[in-house]
């Protein structure tokens, strides 16, 4: 396995196989300068078209060598996910329709270095780890164990950030495809109608159903973002 934490950073890509033996290629970058403790992982569009499947988060890191218990969390076109120690299903996604036409990048969230654990004697109990959970100054004392559980922290509120960001804009989304489908909801116009057979007008009055079907749809995952789900209150 690729001992991250003892390579430098990188000054040019570094290409490796996403499946050995095969015209897979991916490319790496270690320790970019936005992100220190973490590593960009590029997939050419090329090797997504030859290996649509096999192109998932957890292969990505197996071919760069990592193991997959040092990953905190991973991000891609800007939604961040935890790892979850490698049992998170997302990790088995193909990334392929993540991009219809393009690369894909993705940038894994790596545990900082693990400090020289202290004497047996000094290590802290279960209840002064639990203290060290709740209290953030009881990480000076609580060693390497304390700096990874809460760099671990960090990853998932950083995650939420990004998620809310993201379920911010798709929310805007939302509202412009509400307005979009209300506007193509209308009668026919008087050319339009006087142009059109019985079959025609027919099919426009299904197309407009289903623009009403889509538009409630929509308006109802937007009442849902704003107001959450509430078909469980008082339950």
């Amino acid at each position: 396995m690729l001992e991250f934490a003892s390579r430098p950073p990188s000054t040019e890509w570094e290409s490796v196989d996403l499946i050995p033996g095969r015209s897979t290629p991916i490319w790496l970058w270690l320790k970019p300068a936005h992100a220190p403790l973490g590593m960009v992982v590029r997939v050419p569009f090329a090797t997504l078209q030859v290996q649509p499947v096999a192109a998932s988060t957890r292969n990505l890191i197996a071919a760069a060598g990592i193991d997959i218990r040092q990953v905190v969390s991973w991000s891609v076109h800007g939604a961040a996910y935890p790892c979850a120690a490698g049992t998170n299903p997302y990790l088995d996604i193909p990334l392929m329709p993540l991009a219809p036409s393009g690369d894909v990048e993705v940038l894994l969230h790596m545990l900082p270095p693990v400090q020289v654990a202290a004497p047996a004697a000094m290590v802290p109990s279960a209840t002064v780890v639990a203290t060290m959970a709740i209290s953030p100054h009881a990480s000076r004392a609580g060693g390497g164990n304390a700096d990874s559980l809460f760099a671990a922290i960090d990853a998932d509120w950083l995650s939420m950030l990004q998620i809310e960001r993201q379920s911010q804009a798709l929310r805007k989304q939302l509202g412009t495809l509400h307005v979009r489908l209300q506007s193509l909801n209308r009668d026919l116009n008087a050319d339009e109608h006087r142009a059109a057979d019985n079959q025609d007008r027919k099919d426009w009055q299904d197309a407009r159903r289903f623009l009403r079907e889509a538009a409630a749809n929509v308006s109802r995952f937007m009442r849902e973002h704003d107001i959450g789900i509430t078909s469980n209150a008082g339950n």
